[in-house]
């Protein structure tokens, strides 16, 4: 679930990064490795792409905001993306 959840928000931002917008918000969804459970402080994967993404991307502030839920799994993702 991973890897997939990965890709696609990968794979969503090669089209979407060059928007010409003031504001980026990309969601995140997944489990506590998208929240971030044992990182220290903004080490996570989430805070990093956010990191990275700002400094490569100088069309305005693009901003994750993480979703993620500790022992979430697929069918829970799906519910959240339902919602």
């Amino acid at each position: 679930m991973h890897t997939i959840l990965g890709i696609f928000v990968v794979s969503a931002l090669v089209g979407w990064a060059h928007y010409e917008a003031k504001e980026k918000t990309i969601v995140a969804f997944g489990d506590s490795l998208t929240y971030g459970f044992g990182d220290k402080g903004d080490e996570g994967y989430v805070d990093k792409l956010e990191s990275v993404l700002n400094q490569k991307y100088e069309t305005g502030p693009i901003e994750i905001a993480n979703y993620g839920i500790v022992g979430q799994e697929t069918n829970g993702v799906l519910k959240q993306l339902e919602s």
